[in-house]
C-alpha cells in the first residue's frame, strides 16, 4: 500500500501485506507490516480441520525488544458433522500471567435446511467465573429460505429475561423498483427511503 507524498513528488510504501497459504489453498498466515507514524508489525495464524473448517485463528504482535512474536487474541471455532459453525471462542493473552483469558463466546443454531436460526452472545464474567448472556438474534425466513427478519435482544441481569431491542425486515419483491422502496418511519416520524440495492 503506498501513499503520494506531495514533498518528494513520488509513491511511499506505508504498509506490506504477506499472505501464505496451504497445499489446499487456504491461506494459513497474514503478516501486516505498517510504516506509517508508529512501524508495527502484526501477524494472524490460521489452522483447519481435515474438512477444511477453519478452527483456530492466533493474532500475535511483534516485539522488537525481544525480537519475536507476542500473543494478542485467539479465536476458536467448533463446526458440527454439516459444517456449520457452532461456537466461537475469544480469548486474550494476559503478558503478566502469561495466561489465555476468556472474553466473548458465541452460540449458533441453525435451522432444518442449514441456514443459521440464531446466535447467543456471552461475555465473561469473572465473578461468576463464567460466561453470562448478553445478547440474542434470532432469524426468520420465507418458504424460499430468503432470509425476512432478525429480531435482536439483550439479556436483563435483575429479570432474567430476554429484552427486545431492535428488529431488522427484509423483502424479497423484485416487481418493486428500488426507488420506491420506503420504510415506514426514520425515527423522527417521517417516511425515509431505503437507499440499499437489491438484486
Amino acid at each position: 500500500f503506498y501513499l503520494w507524498d506531495t514533498d518528494v513528488l513520488e509513491w511511499v510504501n506505508v504498509n506490506v501485506t504477506d499472505n501464505r497459504y496451504n497445499a489446499n489453498n487456504q491461506i494459513i498466515s497474514v503478516t501486516d507490516s505498517n510504516f506509517l507514524d508508529v512501524f508495527s508489525i502484526n501477524r494472524t495464524d490460521y489452522t483447519y480441520d481435515v474438512k477444511g473448517n477453519n478452527t483456530l485463528e492466533v493474532y500475535t504482535k511483534w516485539n522488537f525488544t525481544l525480537l519475536k512474536f507476542e500473543n494478542i487474541k485467539k479465536v476458536e471455532n467448533t463446526f458440527d458433522n454439516n459444517n456449520r459453525k457452532t461456537k466461537t471462542v475469544w480469548t486474550f493473552w494476559d503478558n503478566n500471567l502469561k495466561v489465555w483469558l476468556n472474553s466473548i463466546y458465541f452460540d449458533y443454531t441453525y435451522n432444518s435446511n442449514g441456514r443459521e436460526l440464531s446466535r447467543l452472545d456471552f461475555t465473561w464474567d469473572n465473578t461468576s467465573s463464567s460466561f453470562i448472556n448478553t445478547q440474542k438474534v434470532f432469524h426468520t425466513y420465507d418458504l424460499k429460505e430468503n432470509l425476512t427478519s432478525s429480531v435482536f435482544s439483550e439479556w436483563d441481569d435483575e429479570e432474567e429475561i430476554w429484552i427486545n431491542t431492535y428488529k431488522k425486515a427484509f423483502v424479497f419483491d423484485i416487481s418493486i423498483p428500488v426507488d420506491q422502496l420506503v420504510w415506514p418511519f426514520n425515527g423522527e416520524g417521517h417516511k425515509s427511503k431505503l437507499t440499499q440495492e437489491f438484486e
